[in-house]
């Protein structure tokens, strides 16, 4: 590699929220040579992706009896490039912004989205798997808070430019908040999405290992998720 070379992802290059950069890249590509394929990339001096570019990505190699199945990430505006033998992404239009961009972040993480998929993954999450995928009825204050959920993880996670030169959120609010906290937010709109019981989410919980969800985080989630929605935006304005 060479200094100006970016990094290409390998599956465990990808965990939720961020780049895994203390595993060891193998491959390496020189911007220059991506962007004579004039293909989502522009040049202004230096050469990035721009907003037409995949954005959310996510581990190609799983499987549905790991301890997180779905895992996600956001790629960076440079740097960085996924190479489809280990790690897919999703396409979205013109009309995708940013916010709705990391609100599906948000989602993809969730427990119940894992869930979902672990009815159907074998050793690879493909698309028709993705397209499929239930999606949460949230309103634009829901999916505004989620998207400020997944933006502060991202920014914690290493990620603070997404293609197009689009910033990922700082003032969140939620700076000071604890990391299970903000998942367990996460996990309680997305439940209030799809309008689960207790029973349902008992029953989407009962799938994951306490690795993958500690007790303390799984009894927060139910607290949250049994709380009314006034509560919950209550709560999230004391932590602002």
């Amino acid at each position: 590699p060479e200094p100006n070379h970016w990094r290409v992802f390998m599956t465990r290059s990808v965990d939720q929220f961020k780049i895994n950069e203390e595993k060891e890249f193998r491959r390496f590509v020189d911007p220059e040579e991506l962007y004579e394929e004039g293909r989502d990339l522009s040049k202004n001096p230096d050469v990035s992706f721009s907003f037409d570019h995949p954005t959310v990505t996510f581990r190609y190699v799983t499987m549905n009896d790991n301890t997180r199945t779905m895992i996600a990430t956001m790629l960076p505006e440079q740097g960085f490039i996924y190479c489809k033998g280990y790690i897919h992404a999703i396409d979205h239009d013109g009309e995708a912004t940013s916010e709705e961009l990391l609100a599906l972040l948000a989602y993809l993480n969730s427990f119940t989205c894992d869930w979902w998929l672990r009815r159907i993954v074998d050793r690879h999450m493909n698309s028709p798997m993705t397209n499929n995928l239930p999606i949460p009825d949230w309103d634009d204050s829901q999916i505004s808070r989620a998207a400020d959920l997944a933006a502060e993880l991202t920014r914690r996670g290493g990620i603070d430019s997404l293609p197009g030169g689009h910033p990922v959120p700082s003032n969140t609010g939620y700076s000071s908040v604890d990391e299970d906290e903000i998942r367990a937010k996460i996990e309680s709109l997305v439940t209030k999405g799809f309008e689960l019981k207790r029973d349902e989410l008992d029953t989407v919980l009962r799938d994951f290992t306490k690795k993958a969800c500690s007790d303390d985080l799984r009894d927060r989630i139910r607290e949250l998720a049994e709380a009314g929605t006034s509560d919950v935006a209550t709560a999230e304005q004391n932590d602002d």
